[in-house]
C-alpha cells in the first residue's frame, strides 16, 4: 500500500469505461453492509459494464477457478429437477445468482491492475470502519443516556443483534465484513508504511475489535483468533515488526477482556454457554422423543436433524429448496418447538449442501473452499488465506450462502482474492 504520487498518476491514466467500472466497485464494495436494495443496484450496474470488456479468451485462462467456484451453483440449478419444493428451489438459485455471475465477470472482464486491487481494498476498509464508528457512537449514546453502570448495559439487549439493529444487518454476517476488514489492516501493518499511517491503522483495527466483541459473534471471533496467532505469524517477515506487532497485540487483547469482564452476556455467551450450544443432547436415538424447554434447543440439536435427514438420502439428497421443508418434519417428530415457529434451518452450510444435494453437493462445495486454500497456500498470500479460513469456520455454524449479505461477501471477495493470488497483485512487504 504505498502513499506516493504515483497512485493519482495511475489512476488518471486508467480508460473511461475501467474507470467506470472501478467507481462501480467502489460504490459496491461501500454498501455491502448497507440497504440491500442499492448494494444490488450497484452491482447489477457493475455487471452491466464489465459486459462491454468481456472476453471468451479470460474464460479459458481462468477456467479452473471457474469450475471449482461455479460447480455447487451449477449443481443447485440441476437439483431443481428431483426437488418437491420447486418454487422455493428457484428462489434460492435466484438469491445465489452472484455465485456464478460474480467469479465468471470478474474473471472473464475485469482489467486488473495493482492500484484498482487496492482501491479496493481501501475503500472496503474505511467504509467497515466508519461503519463501526457509527455503531460505537450509537452504543455510547445509548449507554450515556441509560444512565446505568456499563456492566448492567452490555447485556444482551445492547449487543450483539441489538448493537447492529442501526444498520439492519445481522450481527454474524456483520461480523465477517469487520474481521476481514481487521486482516486487510493486519497486513497493511507488515508494509513499509510511515509511522503515522501505520499508527492510523492500528487505532482503526482497535476500533474494529471492540465492534467485533460487542457483536459478540462466537464463530468469527474464534477464527480471528486462531488466524491471528496461529498463522499471521508466519507472515512477518521482518524482525523489527515483531515488537510493534506484539504490544499492539497485547493491547487488543486487554481490550478484548475488558470488555468481556465488564459483560455478563459476553461471558456467558463465550464460556457458559459453548458446551450447551455444540454438544449432543440425550435425544439422539432414532425411537425417542426429544423435549425442551421452549426455546431452550441448540445448534446441535437442528445439526442432528439435518444429519438424519442425509443418512436417509445420501446420494442427490432431497433437491435444491427442500433443506427448511423436510428440516420441520424432523424438527416436529422432536418436539424442537422453537424451531419450528422460527422456520430455522439447519445453521451448517456443510449440511444445508448435504441435504439439498447430498454427498455429490456437499463433495463439490468442499472442494472449492479447498482449491482456494491450495492457492493461498501456494502462493503465500495472507489475505486469501484468511478469508477462506473466515468462510469456512463461518459455515459450520451458519448457512452463510442462503442470504445476500453471505452470498456478495463469498462469490466477492473469494473471486478478488483468488485474482490476487493468481496475478500476484498483493504488494510483497518489501515495497
Amino acid at each position: 500500500m504505498k502513499t506516493n504520487g504515483n497512485t493519482i498518476d495511475s489512476l488518471i491514466k486508467i480508460p473511461l469505461l475501467e474507470k467506470i467500472q472501478l467507481l462501480l466497485f467502489c460504490l459496491f464494495v461501500c454498501t455491502l453492509t448497507l440497504d440491500t436494495r442499492a448494494n444490488s443496484a450497484f452491482l447489477i450496474c457493475l455487471l452491466v459494464s464489465l459486459l462491454f470488456s468481456f472476453r471468451t479468451s479470460n474464460i479459458k485462462q481462468f477456467r479452473v477457478p471457474l469450475l471449482f467456484f461455479g460447480a455447487g451453483f451449477i449443481f443447485s440449478c440441476l437439483g431443481l429437477f428431483w426437488s418437491d419444493y420447486r418454487h422455493e428451489g428457484r428462489m434460492v438459485i435466484e438469491r445465489q445468482l452472484a455465485l456464478l455471475f460474480l467469479p465468471l465477470m470478474l474473471f472473464g472482464a475485469f482489467n486488473y491492475q495493482r492500484i484498482k486491487f487496492k482501491s479496493i481494498l481501501v475503500l472496503f476498509y474505511l467504509s467497515i470502519a466508519v461503519i463501526s464508528m457509527y455503531l460505537l457512537k450509537c452504543f455510547a449514546i445509548n449507554f450515556l443516556n441509560s444512565h446505568v453502570a456499563l456492566k448492567d448495559f452490555t447485556v444482551k439487549e445492547n449487543l450483539y443483534h441489538a448493537f447492529a439493529r442501526p444498520i439492519g444487518m445481522h450481527a454474524t454476517y456483520l461480523s465477517l465484513y469487520v474481521a476481514l476488514a481487521i486482516f486487510v489492516g493486519l497486513y497493511w501493518l507488515l508494509e513499509n508504511l510511515k509511522w503515522w499511517l501505520k499508527s492510523a491503522i492500528f487505532l482503526s483495527n482497535l476500533i474494529l475489535v471492540i465492534t467485533l466483541t460487542l457483536l459478540s459473534s462466537r464463530v468469527v471471533i474464534f477464527s480471528l483468533v486462531f488466524i491471528v496467532f496461529f498463522v499471521y505469524p508466519f507472515f512477518i517477515g521482518k524482525l523489527r515488526n515483531k515488537p510493534v506487532l506484539l504490544v499492539g497485540g497485547i493491547a487488543i487483547l486487554l481490550t478484548f477482556f475488558f470488555i468481556i469482564r465488564e459483560s455478563s452476556f459476553i461471558t456467558s455467551r463465550f464460556i457458559d454457554k459453548m458446551d450447551d450450544e455444540v454438544k449432543m443432547t440425550s435425544f439422539l436415538t432414532r425411537d425417542s422423543t426429544y423435549n425442551p424447554i421452549y426455546g431452550g434447543e441448540t445448534r446441535a440439536d437442528r445439526w442432528y436433524c439435518a444429519l438424519e435427514l442425509i443418512r436417509e438420502k445420501t446420494g442427490i439428497g432431497y433437491g435444491t429448496g427442500s433443506e427448511k421443508a423436510m428440516l420441520m418434519t424432523k424438527y416436529k417428530r422432536y418436539d424442537l418447538q422453537n424451531a419450528v415457529i422460527n422456520g430455522y434451518d439447519s445453521h451448517n452450510q456443510y449440511l444445508a449442501y448435504g441435504i439439498k444435494g447430498g454427498v455429490f453437493a456437499l463433495t463439490f462445495f468442499i472442494m472449492s473452499v479447498l482449491f482456494g486454500l491450495y492457492i493461498s497456500i501456494k502462493q503465500k498470500n495472507f489475505l486469501y488465506l484468511a478469508f477462506i479460513l473466515l468462510f469456512a469456520s463461518a459455515c459450520i455454524t451458519e448457512n452463510v450462502l442462503e442470504s445476500n449479505k453471505g452470498i456478495f461477501f463469498y462469490a466477492f471477495f473469494n473471486t478478488l482474492l483468488c485474482f490476487s493470488c493468481l496475478k500476484n497483485l498483493t504488494p510483497s512487504k518489501e515495497e
